[in-house]
């Protein structure tokens, strides 16, 4: 055990450093969950660290100090986070098994259930490409390769992963709010700072039917509102909302042939080759109108790949031009 717990506090610690490195990059620096991991990681070093001195009356000293390339990428780090974070959990999965004393037992299953939930909360975000499996029981550690447009997938990607209860968290609605503000930055490009947020809060809404149980969060920053719905079973997003009071509006407005060709566009920067996937229903139309004047259009696409078909239904302001909802049914 005792080169399994330098192993284990070698591996921490790059863990600690790539969890800088992507707290410090402008695509995940809002994400707050990642200074929880920070937390939660040093503080298994200590227990680690602890438990060796108690078991060797020695310190555990790091001879030789792990060496770890950090990418320019992010997206490249929170990969290796991914490989690091399984090399521990599988290590403290064989040391749990191998001492069935009760007090051990009970610790390497805290630390198991540590990673475990670093693994399951980096998932959410950014879903393991479909040719992409790994064994939390095995010995043997891939290497994740994500997908680097997947965290552009909020709305399909997550669909396709393993549904992650995590209904015995305390801070479940931590999660579920930084799911909603990483929502706002993929779909709308605004970057929702902690400081400037005025007004927030939330709702639930069937809480007595776990199947349909949702959350309902809204959020006020300067003269921006939001408003993001997530599914409590899968933490699936399914609408989203946004409304300026300062839009600047654009003259002349969009038509409906224009306003189509505007949305079309949208959906390919934000979903890539899923856009292939897309087939907008052309005998559905909708306007919504400020007196006389129509103020947006909405456009329904339907989406079928992977078995999986659903509806999108997409609203653009005519006036300002800005993508003003997303609904998936």
């Amino acid at each position: 055990m005792k080169n399994d717990l330098i192993f284990i506090v070698q591996e921490c610690i790059c863990i600690d450093f790539l969890i800088n490195a992507i707290m410090a990059s402008n695509i995940y620096k809002h994400l707050n969950f990642f200074n929880n991991l920070k937390k939660e990681n040093l503080k298994n070093i200590k227990v680690i660290c602890h438990l060796y001195k108690l078991t060797y009356n020695d310190e555990l000293l790091i001879k030789d100090t792990p060496s770890i390339k950090l990418d320019r990428n992010a997206q490249n780090n929170l990969n290796t986070l991914l490989e690091y974070s399984l090399n521990v959990l599988t290590r403290v999965d064989i040391l749990k098994k191998l001492y069935s004393n009760s007090c051990y037992n009970k610790l390497f299953q805290g630390l198991y259930n540590s990673y475990f939930d670093l693994i399951s909360y980096i998932h959410c975000f950014c879903p393991l490409s479909s040719n992409t499996s790994f064994d939390l029981k095995s010995e043997k550690t891939d290497i994740l390769n994500l997908d680097s447009n997947n965290h552009l997938f909020t709305f399909f990607n997550i669909l396709s992963s393993h549904n992650v209860d995590f209904s015995h968290k305390e801070n479940k609605i931590e999660l579920i709010r930084d799911i909603c503000i990483e929502a706002i930055y993929i779909f709308f490009d605004y970057y929702l700072v902690e400081n400037l947020i005025t007004d927030e809060y939330y709702e639930v809404f069937f809480e007595s039917n776990p199947e349909n149980k949702f959350y309902q969060f809204f959020f006020k920053s300067n003269n921006s509102s939001f408003k993001v719905r997530i599914y409590d079973k899968s933490l699936i997003v399914f609408y989203i909302y946004q409304f300026n009071d300062d839009t600047l509006n654009i003259s002349p407005p969009l038509n409906k042939i224009d306003s189509k060709i505007a949305v079309d566009m949208y959906l390919k920067e934000k979903f890539k080759g899923e856009f292939n996937n897309l087939f907008c229903d052309e005998n559905y139309i909708s306007s919504s109108y400020y007196g006389n004047d129509i103020e947006s259009y909405k456009f329904k696409y339907n989406y079928n790949n992977r078995s999986i078909e659903k509806c999108l239904y997409i609203s653009i302001d005519v006036n300002s031009r800005i993508i003003q909802e997303i609904y998936l049914i």
